[in-house]
C-alpha cells in the first residue's frame, strides 16, 4: 500500500507536491529536506543515486530525473519491481505537465498533478499474482511479453507450464527443453503431428489435442524431468 508521494526539487529539498494517504508525523517539509540530504550524501560517497531506505514501517523508494526527485513511501515487503513502474508513470506525467524548469516559489499549480496521482494509484494494480497458479508474489517475479501482453510468474516451472498451454506456442515452445535436475540433462520436447508436444494435466499431449496423442513425463536419473524456458 502506498501511504505518501513526493515531489521535490534534488539539490534544495523544497517541496513542490505531496500527497499524502497517510500523515507521518513529521513535518513534510522536515521530510523531504532529510530525503534530499540523503540522496547528495549517497551521490557523494558512492556517485550513484539513492535508490531506496528503510525507516521503521516505512520504505521510501526514489527517482531521480533533471532537478526533480519522486519518492514512494510504501508498506515494508511490497512489489518494488511494481512500485517502481509507477514511480516512473508519475514522475514522467509530472514533468510532461509542468517541464524540467520548476519553481518552488509558487507550488500552487502543481496542486492540480494530485488528481492524476489519485487516479494512477488507484488504476494500478501493484499486487501482483502468478498467472499460472494465481499465487500472490510479494517481491520478484518473472515477467514475458505474449503477443503484448506482460505475463508475470513466480518461479520458471509456472512460465514453463503456462506459456507451453499459450494457443499461439507454436514459436515458444522451441524455447522450452526437458530438464534433469539429478545430472542437469536437456533433452527436446518429443514431437507428435510435426510439432512439439505440450504439457497438460502432468502429461505431454499432441498440440492437436490428447485425443490425438499423449504420453507421461520422461524420467532421467530416476527422477521425472520438468520442462524449462530458455531463451
Amino acid at each position: 500500500m502506498i501511504h505518501n508521494v513526493w515531489f521535490l526539487l534534488s539539490n534544495s529539498g523544497l517541496p513542490l507536491l505531496t500527497v499524502n494517504y497517510r500523515k507521518l508525523d513529521v513535518d513534510d517539509n522536515l521530510i523531504m529536506g532529510f530525503l534530499s540530504a540523503m540522496q547528495a550524501f549517497a551521490r557523494e560517497v558512492t556517485s550513484v543515486n539513492l535508490e531506496a531506505i528503510k525507516i521503521g514501517s516505512n520504505y521510501m523508494m526514489f527517482t531521480l530525473r533533471g532537478e526533480v526527485m519522486t519518492v514512494v513511501n510504501a508498506d515494508p515487503g511490497s512489489n518494488e519491481l511494481m512500485f517502481r513502474r509507477l514511480i516512473r508513470q508519475l514522475e514522467e506525467g509530472f514533468l510532461d505537465e509542468f517541464g524540467e524548469n520548476l519553481s518552488p516559489g509558487d507550488v500552487t499549480e502543481y496542486q492540480r498533478y494530485r488528481q492524476e496521482v489519485d487516479r494512477q494509484i488507484l488504476e494500478s494494480n501493484l499486487e501482483v499474482r502468478c498467472r499460472t497458479c494465481s499465487k500472490k508474489i510479494p517481491s520478484e517475479f518473472i515477467e514475458v511479453t505474449v503477443e503484448g501482453e506482460p505475463r508475470f510468474y513466480c518461479c520458471q516451472s509456472c512460465k514453463s507450464q503456462d506459456l507451453a498451454n499459450c494457443p499461439s506456442n507454436i514459436g515458444i515452445m522451441s524455447n522450452l527443453d526437458l530438464h534433469c535436475d539429478v545430472c542437469g540433462e536437456f533433452m527436446p520436447l518429443p514431437k507428435h503431428c510435426g510439432f512439439p508436444m505440450s504439457p497438460n494435466d502432468g502429461q505431454l499431449v499432441c498440440w492437436m489435442g490428447a485425443d490425438c496423442n499423449s504420453i507421461e513425463f520422461p524420467t532421467h536419473c530416476g527422477e521425472i524431468m520438468r520442462l524449462e524456458f530458455h531463451m
